[in-house]
């Protein structure tokens, strides 16, 4: 692949990118020369993606920024965002992050709503505001939110995770609407 390419040294954040799809994604934007920052609440995924990513070529290096966060706490977004060492510029946000509990009509878990939806809908809000402004200072850039099938198909088991990824998907629309006029797609 060529050294120069579309997202070469430009700055992607990927929520959930030690792991699954989110693994994929953050290799996929490395292999483009990206500089890549992944926030992720496990300690083991992120650390066998940067064991992974030690062995590709010596020029790559550098461009991997782990961060163990739970996006459930705005606070530590917040501080992350606010540290000297986190590069500012922001270009792209692939919000993939999620988790699934079991909610049924037979175990209706106000802990499994409550958790489902404060990571997938409360921690994606909370860290693509934060990204929006900085975006905004540019008037440029683009966020992907990452839903599922379970947006057009209710899955038994799946009522705090389905009205999780229904909601980002109204949410998407909405900052699609919003932020048009920034050029932010």
């Amino acid at each position: 692949m060529s050294e120069y390419s579309f997202f070469s040294n430009k700055q992607i954040i990927v929520t959930g990118g030690a792991g699954g799809i989110g693994k994929a994604i953050t290799f996929a934007f490395l292999r483009h020369n990206a500089k890549v920052i992944v926030f992720d609440n496990s300690l083991e995924g992120l650390s066998m993606l940067v064991s992974e990513w030690e062995k590709w070529p010596e020029e790559r290096k550098g461009r991997l920024l782990p961060y163990s966060i739970d996006l459930r706490s705005r606070d530590s977004l917040r501080n992350v965002f606010e540290r000297r060492e986190f590069p500012a510029q922001t270009s792209v946000l692939v919000n993939n992050a999620g988790i699934d509990r079991q909610y049924t009509a037979e175990n209706p878990s106000n802990a499994a709503w409550g958790d489902v939806l404060d990571v997938n809908l409360q921690g994606t809000h909370a860290i693509t505001e934060l990204v929006l402004r900085d975006i905004m200072k540019r008037n440029v850039g683009s966020i992907t939110f990452i839903t599922s099938i379970h947006t057009l198909q209710a899955f038994p088991g799946g009522g705090a995770y389905d009205t999780s990824k229904c909601a980002l998907e109204g949410y998407m629309r909405w900052i699609a609407l919003e932020y048009a006029k920034h050029n932010i797609r």
